[in-house]
C-alpha cells in the first residue's frame, strides 16, 4: 500500500499541464448531424450610470447585488489609461459600447454575459478607488477632469455621468428547455479576449446553486486536496466532481442527440439538477467522500496517473466503478482493489478508451464497463 504520507503530485515548473484530458480535443471529432437551432428572446433597454451602479453595489457587494458579474469576468484587466478613456467617454456624453446580460430563472438577477470591465470601471470610479488606490483621472483626459475624482466634479459634471446610458441587451432562451444552452455558448462566443473562459467556469456562472455550492464543497474534501492536488485556477478540479457525478448517475443519456459531447453532456446535467434537495444533496456528498477516502488510502496521490499527469477519463471512470460497488456494498479491501487498480489499468482496451477519442460514446461506455467488472468481479460474467 503506498505511502499515506506522499507529498501532493507534481504541479507546476514540474508539469506543465498537470491533466490529460483528451475529451477536449475528442469532442471537436465528434460529428453531431444537423444544426440546432435556437428560439432566444431578447430585448433592449438604456440603464443611466448611476442605476448600474446602484445595482451593482445594491448591498455593498459587487458578488451580492442584482447584477452579478461571473467568476471568470471578475478579474479586472484594464489599464488605467483605458479606464480613464472610458470614463472621459461618459462625462462627454459620448456613446459607448453596451453589454449583454441575462436574467438568472431562479433569483431574477441579471448575468452579465459582455461588458464586465465596463461595468467594473463604473464602479471603481465612483468608489473612488482603482486597484487599491485612490482613483483620480490621469493626465490623458480633458484638462477641465484631470486629477479628479468622482466626488471632486463639478455638480453638472457629476450629473452628466451620473444621467450618461448604457444600452443593455437582454437575452432568454425561449426554445428548447434544456437549461439555458444557448445562453452557455453565448458566453463562449462573447468572451474570447485573453484568455477564454472554461466550460465550466461558464456552468459555475449560469447555473447558480445547491449543486454547485455541493460541488465547491466537496472540492475541498481532504482526500480529494491529497489526491488532485492544489485547487485549480480554471475550476478543473470541481468539473471533475460534477463529471463523476454525471456520469453515475446519468451515464445512459450520454450519446444522446443533444449530449453527444462531454461538454454538452455536462452542461446538461448540471442545468437539470442546479436545484438538488437536501436529501440528494446528503446522498451524493456520502458517495463521493466515501469513494474518494477509500481511493486516497489505497492508492494516495498515484491515482488516476497512469502516467505522471492526472488522467480524467481513468478517474471517471475508476471513480464510477467504485461509486457502484460502494452502492452494493461490495467494496473490496484496499489492497485486493490496488491490485484490481493496476490491471486495469494494463488492460489494452482500458488503454485504448482513456487515451483516445475519450468523449466517443463507445469509449465512455467501454471504460465504465471494464472499471465496473474489474472491481465487482460478480458483474464480469453478467454485464
Amino acid at each position: 500500500m503506498p505511502n499515506m504520507n506522499l507529498p501532493e503530485p507534481p504541479f507546476g515548473e514540474e508539469l506543465e499541464d498537470p491533466i490529460f484530458d483528451e475529451a477536449v480535443e475528442s469532442d471537436e471529432l465528434e460529428n453531431v448531424p444537423g444544426i440546432e437551432r435556437y428560439e432566444i428572446g431578447f430585448y433592449g433597454t438604456d440603464f443611466p450610470v448611476d442605476a448600474l451602479y446602484k445595482r451593482m453595489a445594491s448591498r455593498g457587494d459587487m458578488d451580492e447585488g442584482d447584477i452579478f458579474i461571473p467568476d471568470f469576468q471578475r478579474g479586472y484587466v484594464w489599464s488605467k489609461k483605458q479606464a480613464d478613456g472610458f470614463i472621459e467617454s461618459l462625462l462627454l456624453g459620448l456613446p459607448v459600447p453596451g453589454i449583454f446580460l441575462s436574467t438568472d430563472r431562479t433569483s431574477g438577477r441579471r448575468l452579465v454575459i459582455d461588458g464586465g470591465q465596463r461595468l467594473r470601471t463604473i464602479k471603481s470610479f465612483m468608489d473612488g478607488e482603482f486597484k487599491e488606490r485612490v482613483y483620480k483621472l490621469g493626465s490623458g483626459v480633458h484638462l477641465d477632469f484631470q486629477g479628479k475624482r468622482y466626488i471632486d466634479l463639478l455638480p453638472s459634471d457629476r450629473r452628466r455621468f451620473d444621467d450618461a446610458v448604457i444600452h443593455a441587451t437582454i437575452v432568454r432562451q425561449d426554445h428548447p428547455q434544456d437549461g439555458d444552452r444557448s445562453l452557455f455558448y453565448l458566453f463562449e462566443r462573447l468572451n474570447t479576449r485573453g484568455t477564454p473562459a472554461t466550460a465550466h467556469e461558464v456552468r459555475r456562472s449560469l447555473w447558480l446553486g445547491p449543486l454547485n455550492d455541493l460541488i465547491e464543497e466537496l472540492a475541498k474534501n481532504g482526500n480529494w486536496r491529497q489526491v488532485f492536488g492544489r485547487p485549480s485556477p480554471r475550476f478543473k478540479d470541481q468539473e471533475l466532481i460534477l463529471r463523476f457525478l454525471a456520469l453515475y448517475f446519468d451515464s445512459e443519456r450520454y450519446g444522446s442527440p443533444n449530449e453527444r459531447t462531454m461538454k454538452d453532456f455536462l452542461s446538461l446535467f448540471m442545468a437539470r439538477n442546479r436545484d438538488i434537495g437536501p436529501d440528494k444533496a446528503n446522498e451524493w456528498r456520502n458517495m463521493f467522500e466515501h469513494v474518494i477516502r477509500y481511493v486516497q488510502g489505497a492508492l494516495g496521490g498515484e491515482a488516476f496517473r497512469p502516467e505522471r499527469r492526472l488522467n480524467t477519463a481513468v478517474f471517471d471512470a475508476v471513480m464510477v466503478g467504485l461509486a457502484h460497488a460502494w452502492a452494493k456494498r461490495k467494496m473490496q479491501p484496499p489492497e485486493l482493489f490496488e491490485e484490481s487498480y493496476r490491471a486495469l489499468l494494463q488492460h489494452p482496451e482500458f488503454i485504448d478508451a482513456t487515451t483516445s477519442r475519450t468523449s466517443h460514446q463507445p469509449n465512455v461506455v467501454k471504460r465504465l464497463r471494464l472499471a465496473k467488472e474489474a472491481f465487482d468481479p460478480a458483474l464480469a460474467n453478467n454485464p
